[in-house]
């Protein structure tokens, strides 16, 4: 006794699912700018730093010709650390690119360097970091791995 295969009758097909492209067009009045970012940084939730800069990498990414735009003015005010943050963010993304780095950005480091999530440098895993960080991270104290800024 076992399975009869030929009895078996395959169902009715289904309906077709069609899959439409997303465009990659911003909400209307969404303008990524670094001048921003402090503000979002600052959030309660847990992971708002780390939310807002891979936001920003990612805006960069998706919209090169927005560059100018979003370096338009430096963050003013916000957390010494978050601005150190910041600094190293753009300033690694600057380099890459080939675009000319900002002045603002060389006045901010962080001390004792940590990586940007807040953790000690100085741990295994902040060592391991640290050895694959770009190299401007050195300059701001505040390291990354380098494949956040292909996001």
């Amino acid at each position: 006794m076992g399975l009869d295969l030929t009895k078996v009758r395959r169902p009715p097909p289904g309906p077709r699912t069609v899959v439409e492209p997303v465009p990659l067009s911003r909400p209307v009045g969404y303008r990524p700018r670094v001048s921003a970012l402090p503000a979002e940084m600052a959030s309660p939730l847990p992971r708002a730093r780390t939310r807002a800069l891979v936001q920003f990498i990612k805006d960069w990414n998706t919209w090169p010709q927005d560059r100018a735009e979003m370096l338009d003015a430096p963050p003013l005010s916000g957390d010494p650390f978050d601005l150190a943050c910041i600094a190293a963010v753009v300033h690694a993304l600057a380099d890459r690119a080939g675009v000319e780095v900002p002045e603002w950005v060389h006045r901010h480091s962080a001390h004792p360097p940590r990586l940007f999530t807040g953790l000690d440098v100085d741990s295994d895993y902040g060592r391991l970091i640290a050895a694959e960080a770009p190299a401007v991270c050195a300059y701001h104290g505040v390291y990354f791995e380098a494949s956040m800024l292909d996001r």
